[in-house]
C-alpha cells in the first residue's frame, strides 16, 4: 500500500489557498485488506463531504511528517463516529469562550516506522510471515550481520558449550549451501591460535561472507529460525535471536499512526449509562486522538486522551484486568479506546490511576 493512513503523498500538490475535500487526504488503494471493510466505510463516511482549507505540509520523511490544515462547515464543526451506534460524537468549541465553532485547524503528526527502513509498502498477507519478521527485526538492528552470528552464538546454539558453538553454526551452514562445502572450521580458526571470542566470530564471518556475500543474513534465517511446519516455532526463534521485545517491535514498525492535537478545543460526547462523568453534558475534553491502522489484527483503533483525569463511573461494562462484568465502578478517566474490525466495535475505558480497562461491545 503506497498511502500513507489519512495523510497521502500527494499533499504537497495542494496549494496553501486552494479548497480540497478531507477524503482527498487518504486514498484507499486497491491493495487495502479485503476483509476489512468497516475500517475502510469509517474512513469513508468520516472524510467525504468535509472541505479543508489552507493545507501546510511540514518538514516530512517518509516515515514521519506532519501537517496543518482548516476544515470548515455551515454548522457547527462536529464529527459523529460511524460504526457505533450514535452513541459517540467529537464536536469542537473555541477554547477560550468554550463556544461552538464551524472551523477548526488541525495540526497531524504522521508516523510509519517501516519506510524508514523500505521505500515502499504493499500490502501483502505474508507480510506477517515469520520471513517478513526476521527482514525488518534484520533492518531494526541496523542489517548488522555481525551481530545477528553473535546472537546466534549466544542464543542459538546456547545448548552446548561455546567453544564447538563455531564448527556447529559453520556446520549447519554448510547443509543449507553448497557453496560453502569446502570451508573447513579449523582451517578458520586454528587451535594454536590465541583468538578472542570476537576474533573468532569475525574470521567465520568474513570466511562465509567470501562464499555467499549478500545471501548471508537469509542463509541464518532459513538455517536457525526458519520452520515450513511450524509458524509459532520461527516467531519463537526470532524472539530468541532478537530479544523478547523484538515481535512487538515489529509489529509496531507495520502500524501506521496518525496523532492529532487538538488544542484543546475537542470533546467526545458518551452516553451516561456508560460512562457518567463530572463534565457539562458528559462531554470529555480530548487534547489528542491516536489513530492506528493495524493490518495483522484487521483493526482501527482510535484513542482519545485526556489533559487530566475526568472521575467517573463506569456502568455495565467487563473488567479486562478482573476478567469479570461489572454493574458500576468509580474510575479515573484518561483515555477511551474504540475498536473497530469486521465482526464488533469496541470501546475501552482506561483507568488513569491504576491502569485498568473497561470494555464495552457495540454489536
Amino acid at each position: 500500500m503506497k498511502n500513507k493512513l489519512l495523510v497521502i503523498i500527494s499533499l504537497f500538490c495542494f496549494s496553501g489557498n486552494t479548497q480540497n475535500k478531507l477524503s482527498s487526504l487518504y486514498r484507499i488503494e486497491d491493495n487495502f485488506p479485503v476483509d476489512m471493510k468497516k475500517a475502510r466505510e469509517f474512513i469513508r463516511l468520516t472524510t467525504d463531504d468535509r472541505l479543508i482549507y489552507n493545507l501546510i505540509a511540514g518538514l516530512n520523511s517518509p516515515h514521519d511528517a506532519n501537517y496543518q490544515f482548516t476544515v470548515k462547515e455551515d454548522k457547527n464543526l462536529s464529527f459523529a463516529l460511524p460504526f457505533t451506534n450514535d452513541r459517540y460524537k467529537l464536536f469542537f468549541v473555541d477554547y477560550t469562550t468554550k463556544m461552538p465553532i464551524n472551523e477548526h485547524t488541525f495540526y497531524v503528526d504522521y508516523a510509519f516506522e517501516y519506510y524508514h527502513y523500505f521505500p515502499k509498502f504493499i500490502y501483502n498477507p505474508s507480510l506477517f510471515s515469520p520471513a517478513s519478521y526476521f527482514k525488518i527485526a534484520f533492518a531494526q538492528n541496523d542489517n548488522n550481520t555481525n551481530e545477528l552470528v553473535n546472537q546466534i552464538l549466544l542464543n542459538g546454539l546456547n545448548d552446548q558449550p561455546f567453544e564447538k558453538r563455531y564448527g556447529t553454526l559453520l556446520k549447519r551452514l554448510k547443509e543449507k549451501n553448497k557453496a560453502l562445502k569446502k570451508l573447513k572450521i579449523e582451517d578458520i580458526i586454528q587451535d594454536d591460535e590465541e583468538l578472542s571470542s570476537s576474533d573468532k566470530t569475525e574470521a567465520l564471518i568474513n570466511a562465509i561472507s567470501n562464499e555467499v556475500d549478500n545471501e548471508f543474513p537469509n542463509l541464518l534465517y532459513v538455517t536457525f529460525m526458519q520452520n515450513k511446519s511450524k509458524q509459532d516455532k520461527s516467531y519463537g526463534m526470532i524472539k530468541k535471536i532478537f530479544g523478547a521485545e523484538s515481535l512487538k517491535r515489529v509489529d509496531e514498525a507495520l502500524t501506521q499512526n496518525i496523532i492529532i492535537n487538538t488544542n484543546q478545543s475537542a470533546y467526545l460526547t458518551i452516553p451516561e449509562n456508560e460512562f457518567k462523568g463530572e463534565t457539562v453534558n458528559n462531554a470529555i475534553p480530548i487534547a489528542q486522538i491516536v489513530v492506528q491502522l493495524d493490518f495483522k489484527n484487521k483493526e482501527l483503533r482510535m484513542y482519545f486522551k485526556t489533559q487530566t483525569t475526568i472521575s467517573g463511573m463506569v456502568s455495565n461494562v467487563y473488567s479486562v484486568s478482573d476478567k469479570k462484568s461489572i454493574k458500576s465502578e468509580t474510575i479515573n478517566l484518561k483515555q477511551i479506546q474504540i475498536r473497530i474490525r469486521e465482526n464488533e466495535t469496541k470501546t475501552i475505558f482506561e483507568d488513569g490511576f491504576n491502569k485498568k480497562l473497561f470494555e464495552i461491545n457495540s454489536n
